[in-house]
């Protein structure tokens, strides 16, 4: 968090009637008060019955007079450079936007990151104060939005996750905001609702790592990191076992999750043109003043692999490189690398590998998660093998338990290249002094300190001409 960073939660009054401090609500709001170093802005809402789901008008005018003059404290007395993160679930979510509509110059001028918590309205986006969204979902949540005849809000409740989502939502509301980041934490088989404890639980959770976090880096962070990385930049044995299925003729590249362009970059000739799809501007930037040294045509694409703003059938090789464990929707990313690859076009990805065996995969998906908190999934053969067959592409290439760096790096580089903090550090280095299965994933203890080889697959596959 930033000196400037402040905090602003409205407290449900549905669940004042419970002030044990197990309640998530009561948790989270109490960590921000004592745990982060910002400023703490907090509403208590008048108590009420539980099993009452419709409020009154005149409680809802409380509520709203409430927030308002606390909104309006905070202009105040905070100033412009200030980042203010605001809590709301559905129903606070509802008077909130009826406040910002009302009073168009409310906060003006400050950074405002909206954290929803179930429901989330999709009216919210076009205010020009927010610049950042948090969504915590259930699998059974929905995106509510206002009707434009009526005024009120309806609940689609045909929108349920992941499935539909991930083909469809978050695509949409990245689409439809461009100028957002947007944020996803969902967690299947539940409703966001003050019923479900673990829900609430298991998203207060999420939301106090993500925030508290003090190496919760962005890409945009570690571009520089990134740039000058052994194991990103430096050309691997992968560099040369691609270059056989790339054709010897003039192509359009497009390098997804492309960081600054290395692995496009070197697989690249005179003549070729690439497009680095990429969320993170500074990694474009990066990309593209690295392919102007090189002499390269590149065109940067801020973009996220399941909306890649490129025409269908453009591209003659799309290509990613240690970036497909963070696509939050792996089968839309990959609907989307097809669509804009040309009949006999060429799809190479190489990523960090997941297991077969239940138990070993875990276990590399917790140090994953330690060292960076963005992973979302590293996929084992048979995973990769149905995203490629799901696609209709066949398969040119495939080798699993691969080492992207040779020699290994140390965990202590490692951690350096995501700027890890030394708790972190010494977390992951307990865990793997602890483990025995170390040389499965390619990690080995040499005078104390650990070295990975950073355990990969790479996968080639052919679009049907």
């Amino acid at each position: 968090m930033k000196n400037k960073d402040v905090f602003c939660y409205f407290q449900s009054g549905q669940a004042n009637g419970h002030e044990e401090k197990s309640n998530p609500e009561i948790q989270l709001s109490d960590f921000f008060k004592t745990a982060l170093p910002m400023k703490h802005y907090r509403i208590d809402f008048p108590k009420r019955n539980d099993s009452q789901e419709i409020i009154e008008d005149s409680e809802r005018n409380v509520r709203e007079k409430m927030m308002v003059d606390l909104l309006n404290k905070i202009d105040h007395e905070e100033d412009n450079e200030t980042s203010l993160f605001i809590y709301a679930t559905s129903l606070s979510g509802e008077i909130l936007l009826d406040i910002f509509e009302n009073n168009v110059n409310l906060l003006k001028g400050k950074k405002i990151h909206l954290i929803f918590g179930g429901v989330i309205i999709e009216d919210f986006f076009k205010i020009p104060q927010i610049e950042k969204v948090t969504l915590l979902y259930g699998e059974y949540d929905f995106i509510s939005y206002r009707d434009e005849e009526t005024g009120l809000f309806v609940d689609d409740a045909k929108v349920y996750f992941p499935q539909d989502y991930s083909k469809s939502c978050l695509s949409h509301l990245r689409e439809k905001n461009p100028h957002l980041e947007i944020i996803c934490h969902i967690l299947e088989g539940q409703n966001h609702t003050l019923t479900e404890k673990k829900l609430w639980n298991d998203s207060f959770s999420f939301l106090i790592k993500k925030l508290s976090n003090e190496e919760n880096h962005t890409f945009s962070d570690l571009a520089e990191e990134y740039l000058k990385s052994q194991v990103h930049g430096k050309k691997t044995p992968t560099f040369e076992d691609v270059k056989q299925f790339i054709p010897n003729e003039k192509l359009v590249i497009a390098d997804i999750g492309s960081g600054p362009g290395h692995f496009s970059l070197n697989l690249a000739k005179k003549g070729d043109e690439i497009y680095f799809c990429d969320p993170s501007a500074e990694m474009i930037e990066k990309a593209l003043s690295l392919s102007k040294s090189k002499n390269i045509k590149g065109t940067g694409v801020q973009c996220y692999s399941e909306n890649i703003s490129l025409p269908d059938m453009s591209c003659d090789v799309v290509l990613s490189r240690l970036a497909a464990h963070h696509f939050e929707f792996m089968e839309t990313s990959m609907k989307e690398m097809v669509r804009i690859l040309r009949p006999g076009g060429i799809l190479i990805i190489c990523d960090l590998e997941g297991f077969e065996d239940p138990s070993m995969d875990e276990i590399n998906h917790y140090i994953e998660k330690l060292h960076d908190p963005s992973h979302v999934r590293s996929y084992s053969l048979g995973k990769w093998k149905y995203f490629f067959k799901n696609e209709f592409l066949k398969l040119q290439f495939v080798e699993k338990d691969r080492e992207e760096s040779n020699p290994r790096l140390s965990l202590k580089y490692w951690c350096e290249i995501r700027k890890n903090s030394i708790e972190t550090y010494n977390k992951i280095y307990r865990f793997l002094d602890s483990l025995e299965e170390k040389e499965k994933l390619k990690i080995h203890k040499e005078d104390g300190q650990f070295y990975l080889g950073i355990r990969t697959i790479l996968v080639v596959g052919q679009k049907e001409k």
